[in-house]
C-alpha cells in the first residue's frame, strides 16, 4: 500500500509527476488560494472565515421552515371549486350545452346540488368573491371557454 501524497498547489501536482495523490483540505495552517507568503494570522483568518460560510450554508440547508406547509399545485380552494364545476360539466351535460353558461350558473346549480350532499359543502358556500374564485382556478386548470382542459382530464384520471 502506497502512501499518497497531500498536493496543496498545481505546481506540487506538477513535480508529482504520474504519482498519486490527494489535494490538501482547508485547515488552520493552509488554506488553498491564500498565497504561501500570507502569515499565520491572515490564514486563521481565512479558516475561520471559511468554517462559518460553511456552517451558514449548512444551517440554510437544514433549517426548518416556519408557519403553515404550503399547499401542493392544483390543491389550492380556487382550484378545486374550477374542478369541482369541471368534473359536474363533465359528467352532467353534453359536449355543446354548457358553452353557453355563465359560471354565475354554475355556481348557482353546485350550490343546489352540494345542498344534497353529493360535492362539499364548504366548496361553494355563501363568498363574496365565489365567481372570481372560480375563474381564478380556470385560468390555473387551463380551462378553456366550453370546459374543455388538458390538465383537467389528467388529474380526473389520476383519481381514477
Amino acid at each position: 500500500m502506497t502512501d499518497k501524497r497531500t498536493v496543496k498547489s498545481l505546481l506540487d501536482f506538477v513535480m508529482d509527476g504520474e504519482a498519486e495523490c490527494v489535494i490538501a483540505q482547508p485547515s488552520p495552517t493552509y488554506m488553498p488560494q491564500v498565497g504561501f507568503g500570507a502569515t499565520p494570522d491572515a490564514i486563521r483568518w481565512a479558516y475561520i472565515g471559511f468554517m462559518l460560510e460553511l456552517g451558514a450554508n449548512i444551517d440554510l440547508k437544514f433549517k426548518k421552515l416556519s408557519g403553515r406547509p404550503r399547499l401542493e399545485e392544483y390543491q389550492d380552494i380556487d382550484c378545486r371549486r374550477a374542478f369541482a364545476i369541471w368534473i359536474y360539466v363533465h359528467e352532467s351535460f353534453n359536449n355543446q350545452e354548457h358553452c353557453n353558461m355563465s359560471n354565475r350558473d354554475l355556481i348557482e346549480q353546485l350550490k343546489t346540488v352540494s345542498a344534497t350532499g353529493q360535492i362539499d359543502k364548504r366548496l361553494f358556500r355563501e363568498c363574496s368573491r365565489l365567481e372570481a374564485s372560480v375563474s381564478t382556478g380556470r385560468k390555473k386548470l387551463q380551462i378553456g371557454d366550453c370546459w374543455h382542459s388538458e390538465v383537467c382530464e389528467k388529474l380526473y384520471q389520476d383519481l381514477s
